[in-house]
């Protein structure tokens, strides 16, 4: 059942937190299997509200309940006991960071209960394990992206009943295509910036030549501006760090710096959220221009689809 059988989110809400965390879970499924990651490997996982009850269905992965020799983890990657273990193998490295790549998930650090730095490529929540059948499974991928600080930083989020709100995987999507676009339009602007002296020294050049090649020279100067204006956007690297706010004790100075970086980033996307995304969504519901939902389902797609 979507229930807090064990006290796993004891201090995220207990049954309320567990039964949002399980429909999230899936939603996390559904991505990783759109992605087709050669190596990586879901359980076959269905939610089903019957009767007020969250029922969770879900295939064994094979493995999961084998007896482990002392020492082992019954988990090989990330967060075991809470956050309290954590493993870390090489063999879910390169899968991970393929995972991490497409979901924009930073790199990071964690720290286990004695305050040793494992460095992981996904949510100390997310699982790595080592199926029988030599296949590697990703489990619990209910937080995949940080939470939506901005939300718990709300009064009027203090009632309420679960900390299992983070943000949807469009929304960072769109906020990546967001600042990307902002990056692009900066490198343009120092780029003309640059040239504006050798334009100026050009054009006074040209006064002195006939009016033939002057504008054989124009068509060239505006092409190659143009060549000139196609900014490579393979220098430009954004990813979000989904541990942040979440209890993470960073330990030196240098971790502290960069910690505060990572949530300074994570702020700017629920920031993103709150002043861009949603007016801009009911502007456009004013304006008509998507539409105007008739009924639950098709506001919470068209939600859904703003990252909303």
């Amino acid at each position: 059942f979507g229930a807090d059988g064990v006290g796993t989110f004891a201090s995220e809400g207990g049954d309320e937190a567990a039964r949002v965390a399980v429909g999230k879970d899936v939603q996390g499924i559904k991505a990783v299997n759109q992605l087709d990651i050669p190596g990586l490997y879901t359980p076959g996982t269905v939610v089903v509200d019957y009767l007020g009850k969250r029922i969770v269905g879900q295939s064994i992965v094979p493995g999961i309940f084998k007896q482990r020799e002392p020492g082992e983890h019954q988990i090989d990657y990330g967060g075991v006991e809470g956050k309290d273990v954590v493993a870390v193998h090489p063999d879910f490295v390169p899968v991970f960071e393929k995972l991490s790549k497409a979901l924009r998930i930073k790199k990071h650090p964690v720290w286990d209960k004695d305050g040793k730095r494992h460095d992981l490529e996904g949510s100390v929540e997310t699982k790595g394990l080592l199926g029988t059948d030599g296949r590697k499974y990703v489990l619990d991928l209910y937080r995949i992206t940080p939470l939506d600080v901005s939300w718990f930083e709300d009064e009027s989020s203090e009632s309420y009943l679960h900390r299992m709100s983070t943000l949807r995987l469009e929304l960072v999507e769109s906020y990546w295509r967001y600042k990307m676009g902002q990056y692009v339009r900066e490198e343009v602007e120092k780029r003309r910036a640059k040239r504006a002296p050798e334009r100026t020294a050009a054009e006074n050049g040209e006064k002195k030549e006939s009016t033939e090649d002057g504008e054989k020279k124009e068509s060239s100067a505006e092409n190659a501006e143009e060549d000139q204006d196609r900014i490579d956007v393979s220098n430009f690297h954004l990813a979000l760090n989904p541990d942040v706010f979440s209890g993470q004790v960073p330990q030196t100075d240098e971790e502290k710096e960069e910690w505060a970086k990572d949530e300074q980033e994570v702020r700017a996307a629920c920031d993103y959220l709150r002043n861009k995304v949603m007016p801009e969504l009911i502007q456009d519901l004013h304006d008509g221009d998507v539409g105007f939902p008739m009924d639950g389902q098709s506001l919470t797609q068209l939600l859904h689809k703003r990252g909303i």
